[in-house]
C-alpha cells in the first residue's frame, strides 16, 4: 500500500495508527482524543491529522439531519441515559454543527453516506464541492502520497515494532501499568492527605493505562 488513510471518528486505542510507524507508511487520519499518549511518535514522520471531512447538503437535508438528532437526544434524555443538561448542551451546539451548508460527513447516516460517495463518483460537479470543501485534507494526502512514492519503505510483516513503540505500549509497558495500579490499591494516603472521591479514581486508572 502506498500510505494508511483511517476515517475513524471514535478509535479506541489508536492501533492502526502505530502500525503505520510500524509499516514506515505515511498516515492520514482524523485528529482523535486517543492521541494524546502518542502524539509525539508522528512529529518527524509523514503524518497529517484532520480536524474534519465536510460535504455540501442542501436545506432540507440540514432541516431533517437536526431533526434526526434532536430527536435522539429527546429519547437519550426520556430514558436518562444522559444528564438533562448534557443533553441540552448537545443540542444547543447542532445548531453549529449542521448549519452551514456544508457539514461533517461523519454525522450522515450511513445509508447517507454510501449514497453521498456513489454520487461522487458519478457526477463531476459534486465531486469538485467535495474537494473544494476539502482542500487542506486533500493536499495533505497528495503530499503523503509523494513522500511515498519517493521512500517506499517496508511492507507489512517486514519487520517487527519500532523500539519507542514497544517501549510506550508493548507487553512489558502494559503489565507494568497494570502493576502500579493494583499496588496503589494496597497503599494508604499520605498523612495529611483526603481519600480522592470515586471519579478522580477512575480517572487515574484510565490515565495509567
Amino acid at each position: 500500500s502506498d500510505l494508511v488513510l483511517s476515517s475513524s471518528v471514535q478509535e479506541g486505542f489508536g492501533y492502526l495508527f502505530l502500525q503505520s510507524l510500524v509499516w514506515e507508511r505515511p498516515l492520514l487520519a482524523r485528529d482523535l482524543d486517543v492521541l494524546e499518549g502518542m502524539r509525539a511518535l508522528f512529529e518527524d514522520r509523514p503524518a497529517v491529522f484532520y480536524r474534519e471531512v465536510r460535504t455540501p447538503l442542501g436545506v432540507g437535508a440540514r432541516r431533517r439531519l437536526r431533526g434526526a438528532y434532536r430527536g435522539k437526544l429527546r429519547r437519550l434524555a426520556g430514558r436518562k441515559v444522559l444528564p438533562r443538561e448534557v443533553t441540552e448542551e448537545l443540542g444547543g451546539q447542532l445548531a453549529r454543527v449542521c448549519g452551514g451548508q456544508a457539514v461533517d460527513f461523519s454525522f450522515l447516516p450511513a445509508a447517507e453516506q454510501l449514497g453521498l460517495l456513489r454520487a461522487a463518483g458519478r457526477e463531476a460537479r459534486l465531486s469538485a464541492e467535495l474537494k473544494e470543501c476539502n482542500r487542506e485534507p486533500q493536499a495533505a494526502l497528495e503530499r503523503l502520497l509523494e513522500q511515498s512514492r519517493a521512500r517506499p519503505g517496508a511492507r507489512p510483516g517486514d519487520r517487527g515494532p519500532d523500539e519507542q513503540i514497544e517501549q510506550r505500549f508493548g507487553l512489558a509497558r502494559f503489565a507494568e501499568s497494570f502493576t502500579g495500579i493494583c499496588r496503589s490499591f494496597a497503599r494508604e494516603p499520605a498523612a495529611g492527605t483526603s481519600t480522592p472521591d470515586e471519579a478522580a479514581i477512575w480517572d487515574r486508572i484510565i490515565r495509567r493505562f
